[in-house]
């Protein structure tokens, strides 16, 4: 996050939100961290089966998943792969399909790294999203930790919309009031996450 971004948060957020001012100013300028060091197919994969699970939960059946798959290529794994194999690692019939879609989607050139880079992130999200068992949350996490896009809001982040709306005010309109972060909306999800991590269960 760049200093110019984080005084455009300072301002905007004096002159509107004094909880939220606060946020900023403690934490500092927010750095966005892409995880390169796993292939994007790979990482839907992964992203597909933490869906819904805690922390915890999505480590220990992405561990097994692993276990199963060993030093084979995840995309070639899944193209000899059964059903009952994934599902003997906890993984729903649902998750089970979208990951096989996943593989499908790689095969057939949907998931293009160098194309997918070219695109915009609406038009990308539009071309995810036409997996199977890929919705926009999916779509968003992608953008966001693999793509570095600089201007998403994911509003349906529970955890992100909720502490967002804790701070501004449950009547207010969470996407509308985003906007005034813009075109720096990534990193005011990236307060809300670091705000929900630093608040006890």
């Amino acid at each position: 996050m760049s200093q110019k971004a984080h005084a455009h948060f300072l301002e905007q957020s004096r002159k509107h939100h004094k909880r939220l001012h606060k946020v900023f100013k403690t934490y500092g300028p927010m750095r966005l961290y892409k995880r390169k060091q796993i292939d994007l197919a790979s990482l839907l994969c992964r992203s597909i089966a933490g869906q819904q699970l805690s922390v915890k939960a999505a480590a220990t059946i992405w561990g097994r998943f692993a276990d199963k798959t060993g030093s084979t290529p995840l995309m070639t794994y899944l193209d000899n792969a059964r059903e009952q194999d994934l599902r003997s690692c906890g993984l729903s019939r649902a998750k089970t399909k979208a990951m096989f879609a996943v593989a499908e989607a790689h095969r057939s050139g949907i998931l293009d790294e160098q194309k997918l880079r070219l695109m915009s992130h609406p038009q990308r999200s539009l071309q995810l999203t036409s997996i199977w068992g890929v919705g926009q949350w999916t779509a968003n996490m992608l953008n966001i930790f693999y793509f570095g896009e600089k201007d998403i809001w994911p509003d349906k982040d529970v955890a992100v919309r909720n502490n967002f709306l804790k701070l501004i005010g449950d009547n207010k309109n969470s996407i509308l009031e985003s906007e005034k972060f813009a075109p720096y909306r990534t990193y005011l999800a990236l307060y809300m996450w670091r705000v929900a991590n630093a608040r006890p269960d």
